[in-house]
């Protein structure tokens, strides 16, 4: 099946994306589907679309994650026998310390394996709870695996020790509009464009909200 991309920077539009998530322009006609995007290295903030499920991904939301540096990987294959067996392996080498413990969640948020992500984000918290980043990376996480509820909670935490945070109130958005809230989803967009009416997710969250309507 040939790509499609993106009219406005040329990403590649995977099948089912409303927007593009480089640019944020919208795809007339599609329904929210989910990529990963290439992340830059300007700032700590990147766009990405996050899929739900374990060891199959599906569908779930447009979420605003941190910019992590991307390392050279090969193309991305269909699931090979003993998956399974490899994420379990992965979880049982996990590193120790702090640094490679986050350079491991972001490897494999990018790479769309979030179990082994959250894993990682998981036991880097566990070591230094404070940063709202990495919490914030390891809600989305729990969010694609289909735990909209834990989700909740851990961008909760973010929002309550660092209220400057303000993409996760773009992101609790999000979890709400997925489980059918949306008043709870509609309060909170407006809050990030109250609170960051210049940022980078203004243009899709004032979208979300024209579609919830009046």
């Amino acid at each position: 099946m040939d790509n499609t991309y993106c009219s406005k920077c040329g990403e590649v539009i995977a099948p089912g994306v409303r927007f593009c998530s480089a640019c944020g322009t919208p795809v007339a006609g599609r329904p929210a589907a989910a990529v990963t995007p290439k992340p830059t290295k300007s700032t700590w903030n990147r766009d990405g679309l996050i899929m739900a499920g374990l060891a199959v991904v599906v569908v779930s939301g447009y979420f605003i994650l941190r910019e992590k540096p991307e390392p050279p990987r090969a193309e991305r294959s269909a699931a090979m026998p003993g998956h399974e067996d490899m994420q379990a392996a992965l979880l049982e080498n996990m590193p120790t310390e702090y640094e490679p413990l986050i350079q491991m969640g972001n490897q494999f948020m990018d790479d769309e394996n979030y179990p082994v992500a959250a894993e990682a984000y998981r036991r880097a918290l566990e070591l230094d709870p404070a940063s709202p980043d990495v919490r914030s990376d390891f809600a989305s996480c729990l969010h694609a695996m289909g735990l909209p509820h834990r989700a909740l909670e851990e961008f909760r935490k973010v929002i309550s020790t660092h209220p400057g945070h303000v993409i996760s109130y773009f992101n609790l958005g999000i979890v709400f509009h997925g489980q059918g809230d949306t008043d709870s989803a509609r309060y909170y967009w407006e809050k990030y464009l109250a609170t960051d009416p210049q940022g980078r997710a203004t243009d899709a969250a004032r979208s979300f909200l024209k579609e919830l309507g009046p």
